[in-house]
């Protein structure tokens, strides 16, 4: 019976030598057991300069410069022939696929079921989705709005209780209910806690307009770690690893501070 399955893996990978090499052993072992073999796997890379280039050695993959100005964008492992359609696609901007079609169901079955295993216990490691799509900035700043338009309503409130009301509409006074009026035309606006309250708005809002792109920058999520790609990512995540500290530090020490100073203030 004849079968087809295709998957979208839903997690970034991270694909270097090691794994590529597993990954041939994986397929060519199912392979060689239904006596499929000496078909080859094909490797197709489709780099950042717009080169594509095809190979039956993986070693010509692990080969490549792989630098910014070169760098792989997709590679797919693939094999076509009477028995057996199989291809991996591995790309920088979408979700890892791998699609199966088969004439033995079972044959089909095993071999998703190797290659997933494998994929999702070694190679997708990372979040698969993108922060700067989750668009949360949509849902921040109409929050903020409704927040600080409660906060001023609020603060415009009546607080004279309704029993000190009707005392003073029953009162024979003219001057105590003038006074009661020219009181309530003023009313008492907290206009500092307002200027707060709309500067941390602006703020918050800044920051989430930047900060989603700045952490798909920090976190990449899909890595082809071959060539110059490996000192440039080792240096990538050394640096983060620092900045990290640094502001661990920073904000440890300031809030350590900030207990001295209330504790001596307070005496």
């Amino acid at each position: 019976m004849k079968a087809y399955i295709d998957h979208y893996f839903k997690n970034g990978f991270f694909l270097n030598e090691e794994n590529l090499i597993k990954l041939t052993d994986i397929i060519n072992k199912r392979l060689k057991e239904k006596d499929i073999l000496p078909t080859e796997l094909k490797y197709k890379i489709i780099r950042s300069d717009s080169m594509l280039f095809e190979t039956k050695d993986y070693n010509e993959i692990i080969r490549e410069e792989n630098s910014k100005r070169n760098l792989i964008r997709r590679l797919e492992l693939s094999i076509e022939n009477d028995t057996i359609s199989l291809e991996l696609a591995f790309d920088k901007s979408e979700n890892t696929f791998l699609s199966i079609e088969s004439i033995e169901k079972d044959f089909a079955y095993l071999l998703f079921s190797d290659i997933k295993e494998y994929l999702q216990t070694e190679v997708l490691r990372y979040r698969g989705f993108e922060f700067k799509k989750i668009k949360f900035d949509r849902y921040i700043l109409p929050l903020f709005m409704i927040f600080f338009m409660v906060f001023t309503f609020t603060s415009l409130r009546n607080n004279v209780p309704k029993e000190n009301i009707e005392k003073i509409i029953k009162s024979e006074s003219v001057s105590t209910k003038l006074n009661f009026l020219i009181e309530k035309s003023q009313m008492n606006i907290d206009t500092k806690s307002l200027w707060y309250l709309a500067i941390g708005t602006i703020i918050i809002t800044v920051f989430s307009l930047t900060c989603f792109e700045f952490l798909d920058f920090a976190y990449p999520r899909n890595i082809f770690y071959y060539g110059k790609e490996i000192k440039r990512y080792d240096k990538h995540c050394n640096i983060r690893g620092k900045v990290i500290w640094g502001i661990l530090i920073a904000l440890i020490v300031s809030l350590f501070a900030g207990f001295i100073v209330y504790y001596l203030t307070k005496q």
